[in-house]
This record gives C-alpha cells, sequence and structure tokens, in this order.
C-alpha cells in the first residue's frame, strides 16, 4: 500500500466535516462552516511559516510559495495587498470567508485524487444535483477522532496542529456530533482548553458564537 502524505488541517476539518453515513457535510451552520474554513487556511499558512502573529495580528512573514495548489493563491492574495499585511485575526477570518466553499472543494478534490474519497452525482427531484463524497476508507477519519479523543482525556498540552484543529471542529460543533451529548458535555471544560490555546481558534470561537445561522 502507498503512503498517503500528510494531511493539511483544512484536508482534515473537511473530512472531519463529512458524514460518513451519507457523503454530505454535516447539518451544521453554513456561516460556522465558512468561519472555520477560512481558518484552517490560516492556520496551514502559519504551520508552513507564511505567516506569524502577536497578541492581535496576523502578518505575512514570507511569500515564498509552499508547492500547494490550495494555499499558494491564498498567500499570494494576502501579500500582495499592502493593507492586508497586517490585520487582526477576526479581519483576516472574514477575509477569506467568501473563499470557503472554494477551499472546500479543492480539498474534496484533493482527497478524491488520494482515494480516501470518492466523489458520486445524485439527483434530487428531477434538476437538482448535489455531490456526495463518501469515505471509501475510514483509516483517516478514525486516525483524526482517536487524535482529538486523546486529547480530551489524557491532559497532556496538545501539539499545535492537534489543538488548531479541535479549535476549528469545536467551534462548528463536530466535536459534540462525534462523541455525543454526554461524553462531550463531560469533556467540554478539557474542549475548550485545548481550543483556547490556539490564537485563531479563540477568534474563531468569537465568531462563531456571534453568527449561529
Amino acid at each position: 500500500m502507498v503512503d498517503i502524505p500528510p494531511l493539511t488541517i483544512l484536508e482534515e476539518f473537511v473530512l472531519l466535516a463529512l458524514d460518513e453515513a451519507t457523503g454530505a457535510f454535516h447539518i451544521v451552520p453554513r456561516s460556522r462552516l465558512d468561519l472555520a474554513t477560512a481558518g484552517a487556511v490560516l492556520m496551514d499558512l502559519m504551520r508552513w511559516r507564511r505567516l506569524d502573529y502577536d497578541l492581535r495580528n496576523i502578518y505575512v512573514t514570507d511569500v515564498l510559495p509552499i508547492g500547494d495548489d490550495i494555499l499558494d493563491p491564498i498567500l499570494q492574495m494576502l501579500a500582495i495587498a499592502p493593507q492586508l499585511t497586517q490585520h487582526p485575526i477576526a479581519e483576516w477570518i472574514d477575509l477569506l470567508t467568501p473563499e470557503a466553499m472554494t477551499l472546500r472543494v479543492r480539498a474534496l478534490r484533493r482527497l478524491d485524487q488520494r482515494g480516501i474519497i470518492h466523489r458520486e452525482n445524485d439527483k434530487i427531484l428531477w434538476t437538482y444535483g448535489e455531490r456526495r463524497y463518501p469515505v471509501l476508507a475510514d483509516r483517516e477519519v478514525r486516525e483524526v477522532k482517536a487524535r482529538l479523543l486523546a486529547l480530551c482525556v489524557d491532559g497532556a498540552l496538545p501539539l499545535p496542529a492537534d489543538a488548531a484543529l479541535m479549535a476549528l471542529a469545536d467551534s462548528v460543533g463536530l466535536m459534540r456530533l462525534f462523541m455525543g451529548d454526554a461524553v462531550y458535555e463531560k469533556a467540554r471544560a478539557r474542549i475548550r482548553e485545548v481550543a483556547k490555546t490556539d490564537l485563531i481558534g479563540q477568534a474563531l470561537a468569537g465568531l462563531a458564537a456571534a453568527r449561529a445561522y
């Protein structure tokens, strides 16, 4: 079996957001899904050391292309606009939310190319076509969920990428969905503690709370 390259934070978030049973996205507020998608891209760029932040702002530190066809166009967009070189985190997230659907589609296409999901077309009623993305093998999904669940119980300092992913998942309501209400309520304080270690995650929590539609 050929090893699959490590997934980006955006790709892992999209996998978590997919309902494995239906192949469609979980029913969550669209505004929150868009905010989290934008946050995931910023987190990935930070992971690649193209962005950095202080207690308030995010700023571009390196414009060298990563070689990623999802992240590089966003980096170029941020880097060529002088007024965007330093912005409060919430404003950067808002800036990228119009790109959220396109970013998710590109992430889905890449997951399809890697053989992790498979794209299908279903006909709804007589004219409306809805694409579904059933998971072919759930190894990646199980691994991602296992990492997040471990963070809820071991009390260890999380890796930055895992803290970022937990912040994304919780801002949309996905942690509650795959843990169940009872388990989630017991782990809620720990989840929020982990999520708050990520500065973008903190901003997402505030934005998501204000935009529940």
